[in-house]
């Protein structure tokens, strides 16, 4: 076992004289023994070791647009609202809202839309611009528009702000001529 340890030690020994000198010398110490100095000994052999070429890997050039396809790149995008307005109300009469985005850069293919209503997802993902709301009950709506890439799409690639909008709706109620207001009487017409 002692052999063993020695022999690992004299190789490990030779490997590290090999990392900072080129020239080793063996020989043999006075009980018999191999042993390997960086120093000449006397009755020994002069060894030759050759470091072997050190890799260095060519940096990578950031700039070389060639080799990456559209697809590859990643692109932050510029998302807002500009339809319908912050604060804006819709009438009774108003059955549909069109939700009209403005995205700079153009969309890349590998991304999509979606809207956010009232922190829910609304429908499906789009590669338009235009989301058409229809048949909204009456109330508040905060909505957002989400880019995202289809490979991943908890990566959010833009963001608009939060706008909020209103939608009102008429409220049948039961007896509500009796608490109008009374009217004042129209005046009669010229003949």
């Amino acid at each position: 076992m002692k052999s063993i340890i020695i022999s690992l030690l004299t190789v490990l020994v030779l490997f590290a004289q090999a990392l900072f000198a080129e020239t080793v010398y063996k020989g043999t110490d006075a009980n018999g023994k191999t042993i390997y100095s960086d120093q000449p000994i006397p009755n020994g052999e002069k060894i030759e070791i050759t470091v072997p070429p050190a890799y260095n890997p060519s940096p990578v050039n950031q700039n070389n647009n060639e080799e990456t396809t559209s697809q590859d790149k990643i692109i932050d995008y510029q998302v807002s609202i500009t339809e319908p307005k912050d604060q804006q109300t819709f009438t009774n009469d108003i059955t549909t809202i069109e939700v009209k985005l403005s995205i700079s850069p153009a969309l890349q293919k590998s991304d999509q839309i979606r809207l956010i209503v009232n922190g829910e997802s609304f429908g499906g993902a789009s590669n338009a611009p235009t989301f058409i709301l229809d048949q909204l009950p009456r109330g508040a709506y905060s909505i957002t528009a989400e880019i995202f890439s289809i490979n991943d799409p908890t990566k959010i690639r833009g963001k608009s702000q939060t706008i909020t909008f209103f939608q009102q709706r008429a409220i049948a109620k039961r007896d509500v001529i009796k608490n109008l207001a009374p009217q004042a009487k129209q005046a009669p017409q010229a003949p």
